[in-house]
């Protein structure tokens, strides 16, 4: 008796492609250690080419598939959000909030404290002062746990719809850095790369 396995033509190709888009995936997260790259170095040089698409799903699929807090980099998520907002990929919004509340998940608050540092500094005209010294304290202290729950409570408290798919407000607070960078540009002398004008703004 002749058995078919493939009757639709669909099946055998998403049964053939998904494999290899697994296997690429794992390919991809692991290139870090063959060429001595970290993942965000890796994606920095894709988006230096142009190809902003790929760095970004590159981003997304290693906060997928990385759990480990030893592994993650705030310095993806800072990335992530600068570029989405930069070119207005609005497509991208929900994953930019997920990739950012992933990678300052970190516990290398020693490695990553000036990323962390200068975090909290783009964030300070929004916070309250005891919030701003509690998140610099945490950081001083190496407490990593600390400060991922209060950056967290912070946005999910400065979230004007709790139940949409990403924080509007963290997407708008980036969304105005790139506007003061490029508008208040008498001075950088601030941590937005602005000149004064910039605080209020932001």
């Amino acid at each position: 008796m002749q058995m078919t396995f493939f009757r639709s033509p669909i099946l055998f190709i998403c049964i053939c492609v998904l494999p290899f888009n697994i296997y690429a995936t794992q390919i991809n997260l692991a290139d870090h250690y063959e060429t001595g790259k970290t993942p965000y170095q890796q994606g920095l040089e894709r988006i230096k080419t142009g190809d902003i698409e790929t760095a970004l799903d590159y981003w997304f699929h290693l906060s997928r598939n990385n759990q480990d807090t030893h592994n993650t980099d705030p310095r993806i998520g800072v990335a992530y959000l600068e570029v989405v907002t930069e070119h207005q990929m609005f497509d991208y919004y929900q994953k930019a909030n997920d990739v950012y509340f992933w990678a300052f998940q970190t516990n290398q608050l020693t490695k990553y404290e000036d990323v962390l540092k200068e975090e909290v500094e783009r964030l300070r005209p929004l916070l309250e002062h005891e919030e701003y010294r509690d998140l610099r304290k945490a950081i001083n202290n190496n407490d990593h746990q600390t400060c991922h729950n209060k950056l967290k409570r912070f946005w999910i408290l400065a979230d004007p719809t709790p139940d949409s798919e990403y924080n509007e407000r963290l997407l708008e607070h980036w969304e105005r850095i790139f506007y003061v960078k490029h508008t208040f540009t008498r001075a950088k002398n601030t941590v937005y790369n602005a000149d004064d004008r910039a605080i209020t703004y932001i």
